[in-house]
Order: structure tokens, then C-alpha cells, then sequence
């Protein structure tokens, strides 16, 4: 399971092969954001903040968004229409009002650019004020936060009868000077895979925090942990209130393609930048069972191409890996209508994790 969080650091390339018997005529990038600086890190010493806080992107994380924007300029390279020369007028870009998916699109279109974009505000006009950009972050009416404070309750029901993350527990608040406290007990374990992440990834640690989590490092606490952070998460994902809230952005999502499809703008590509649970609720919205952690940078790319009859036909894939959805007959293509019907009836099924 130690590979698990290697893999959750690691951005994948584009691999996907181009298609050249089709005509691309539009993609949709749905993105998480870059490496980030963890959940525990403003209860680190002051020498190490340095007026850096929890949730920052973090440099490492703005190269990985480069070098993704980079990869996925270089894939569109290959199509010799229009996509091998976009413009900035041919592309919509949206995010959270959070600023780490802020800045991993800004990191982003520096790499698809090779350019140095100075501000936010002259690449995205109406980040702040837009109300488009509310469908990116899936907290109506307080809806996803309810959600997630049950899943934390049904958490902490299930870690306070297990030694294990009692024992866990106990060491992170030992470690971070913390009181001892079984409120929101799961929050802490999360913070805990945060803390094994960023200890063997990250140079952020002084000698006296090493030394008190070396005794607790070991293969079978990793993957404890990391079983846990799982658990939590997928069921958030599957969880059917939860999944009501991603029907809204999907048809958002389609509308844009819509529109464009039929001329009313210039843009070819619209880039989403988000979280791990736009991904995760994007996933159930289409059918699409999720067994691990969405990782740091993780995309899903939906390609439309026009058939030589006038068909509009699309291509989902998930980190560069063609999934077939259940709408597309176990095809790699799906037609688009047909898409747009199951989309539309999918939040109604019920999904189980695998």
C-alpha cells in the first residue's frame, strides 16, 4: 500500500492515442489541482511556515501543472486541425474560488503556452465575481458540507472502537502538541495520511518532528491509514445526496459544449479546475465506479469528434486511460445524445464501491 501514496504525488502524462480516422472537433479537461501543503501545516514551528498556510500550492505543485499543460499541448500537437495552434479566444477556463485551482490553471497554461502569464486577473477576467463558476464548487445551500459532517460522524463511530486509530491518534497529537480529543476524530487520521505523504515527499520537517514519527512509519500504519482516507472519501463520492450536487455541473459542462458546437462562441476547449471531489462526483454522475484516492493532478479529458455523417461522437477517459461507459455499448466511443440521456437519468441509479 506505501506505492498507493507515491502514486496519489505523481501526476500521469497524457498517453492517449490520437485518433486519426475522426475529426476533433472540441475537448473538455476536468482537472485536480497540484501538489498542495498539507492539512496539518499550519501546526508546524514558524520557522517552517514562513507566511505559507494549509491548502497553499506548493512550487512543486505549479511544475506538475506545467508539465501537465506541456503533455497535453504536445497530444493535441498531433491533430492537424486548429487544436495544434490554440489561442487563448478559443478557450474557456474555469475554477473553484479556491486559489491553489486557481493558480494550478495559471501553472497550467504557462506549460500549454510556454508563456508567463503575470496576473489572474487578465486570465481569468471574472474569477471571483462569475456566478458560472459556482457550479464548480458543489456547496450549494451547504449541501456537500452537511454530507461530509455525517460521513464524518459515521467515521468517528467506526475509528473509536479500533485500537489502532486510537493509538494513531494519540501519537499525531503527541507529535503536533496537540490535545488529545475524539472530536472529529476522523479529521485527524486524515491529516495523518497528509503527514506520511508529506514526510516522504516533502523537505518541510525539522529534526524533532522526524524524530517522533520514525517509530511510526512502518508499511502496516501507512496502510491503516491509507485504507481509512479511502473509505472515506469513496463513500463521499458514491453518496447519493452527493451525487445530485455533480448533475448540475455535468449539464454545465454540456451546455458549454452545446454552445459551442453550434457556434454561439470561438472556444474549442473548456478546462475545468477543481478538486478531488469534482472528479470523484463526476465519475458516479457517468456511471463510473472509483476504487482509490483520486490523485494530485488527476484529469478526466472528453474528446468530441464529428463522424463523416455529422455525428457528434465522444471519448472519456480517465489519467489517459479510455474508459467505456455504460451509455457507449462497451465501445470507446459513446454518442453524444446518447450521453447526454444517461447523464440525465445516472444520478437516479444507485452506484456501489467496488
Amino acid at each position: 500500500m506505501v506505492e498507493i501514496f507515491e502514486e496519489y504525488n505523481k501526476i500521469v502524462p497524457i498517453t492517449l492515442q490520437p485518433i486519426a480516422n475522426k475529426k476533433l472537433v472540441h475537448v473538455v479537461y476536468i482537472t485536480r489541482h497540484g501538489d498542495r501543503l498539507p492539512f496539518f501545516f499550519n501546526l508546524l514551528p514558524q520557522n517552517i511556515q514562513k507566511n505559507k498556510k494549509t491548502g497553499d500550492l506548493t512550487e512543486r505543485g505549479k511544475e506538475q501543472m506545467k508539465d501537465a499543460g506541456t503533455s497535453f499541448q504536445q497530444y493535441l500537437s498531433h491533430y492537424p486541425n486548429e487544436f495544434s495552434n490554440l489561442k487563448l479566444q478559443n478557450i474557456k477556463i474555469r475554477s473553484t474560488k479556491i486559489q491553489r485551482t486557481v493558480d494550478s490553471a495559471v501553472a497550467f497554461f504557462k506549460g500549454f503556452f510556454k508563456k508567463d502569464f503575470q496576473t489572474i486577473s487578465s486570465f481569468f477576467p471574472d474569477i471571483v465575481e462569475h456566478k458560472e463558476n459556482e457550479n464548480m464548487t458543489f456547496e450549494r445551500d451547504g449541501e456537500l458540507s452537511k454530507v461530509v459532517m455525517q460521513n464524518i460522524k459515521t467515521s468517528n463511530k467506526i475509528f473509536e472502537k479500533n485500537e489502532k486509530y486510537i493509538f494513531l491518534e494519540k501519537k499525531f497529537c503527541e507529535i503536533f502538541s496537540q490535545p488529545f480529543s475524539l472530536h472529529k476524530f476522523s479529521s485527524k487520521i486524515f491529516c495523518l495520511g497528509d503527514f506520511f505523504l508529506f514526510y516522504k515527499t516533502h523537505e518541510i520537517f525539522d529534526k524533532s518532528v522526524c524524530e517522533k514519527v520514525e517509530e511510526f512509519t512502518d508499511e502496516e500504519m501507512i496502510e491503516t491509514v491509507n485504507s481509512q482516507i479511502e473509505w472515506f472519501y469513496l463513500r463521499l463520492g458514491d453518496d447519493v445526496s452527493t451525487r445530485n450536487m455533480a448533475k448540475p455541473f455535468v449539464f454545465d459542462v454540456i451546455n458549454d459544449v452545446q454552445n459551442s458546437l453550434n457556434k454561439k462562441d470561438d472556444v474549442m476547449y473548456h478546462h475545468y479546475s477543481g478538486h478531488d471531489i469534482t472528479l470523484l462526483l463526476v465519475l458516479a454522475c457517468c456511471g463510473i465506479k472509483c476504487d482509490k484516492v483520486i490523485n494530485l493532478g488527476a484529469y478526466l479529458l472528453i474528446e468530441f469528434f464529428e463522424e463523416e455523417d455529422g455525428e457528434i461522437v465522444l471519448r472519456f477517459s480517465f489519467n489517459s486511460k479510455v474508459v467505456k461507459l455504460p451509455c457507449g455499448a462497451g465501445n470507446d466511443f459513446c454518442n453524444f445524445k446518447s450521453f447526454i440521456d444517461f447523464a440525465s437519468q445516472s444520478v437516479l441509479r444507485e452506484f456501489t464501491i467496488i
